[in-house]
C-alpha cells in the first residue's frame, strides 16, 4: 500500500514515465531527486494497493529551478489522488 509517483520530460511523447514508488500507506509527501535544473516535467500520482493501482492524477507540469528540490504532497480518499508541487532551496 501507498502511491506510486509517475514523473518524464514535458513535451517529449517518445520519453518514457520513470517511476517512484513510496511503500508507506500513511504518506502524504514525496520528493523526486536528480531532477535537471531548468527542465520542465510531467508529473502524475497513484495509490496503489493489495487490489491493484488506482487510476493515475491528471498530470501536472513543472520546471525545475537551478539548486531546487522538488518535494510532492498527495493525499487521497479512496477515489482520487491529487498532487501539488512546492520547491524549496538545499538547505530548507
Amino acid at each position: 500500500r501507498g502511491f506510486k509517483i509517475a514523473y518524464r520530460l514535458a513535451g517529449v511523447s517518445a520519453s518514457t514515465f520513470i517511476i517512484r514508488k513510496i511503500a508507506i500507506s500513511s504518506a502524504t509527501q514525496g520528493s523526486i531527486d536528480g531532477l535537471l535544473q531548468w527542465t520542465t516535467y510531467e508529473i502524475k500520482v497513484r495509490a496503489y494497493n493489495d487490489a491493484g493501482d488506482g487510476v493515475y492524477s491528471q498530470p501536472i507540469t513543472v520546471t525545475t529551478a537551478e539548486g531546487r528540490k522538488f518535494y510532492m504532497a498527495f493525499d487521497s480518499d479512496r477515489s482520487y489522488v491529487f498532487a501539488s508541487v512546492r520547491t524549496f532551496s538545499s538547505s530548507e
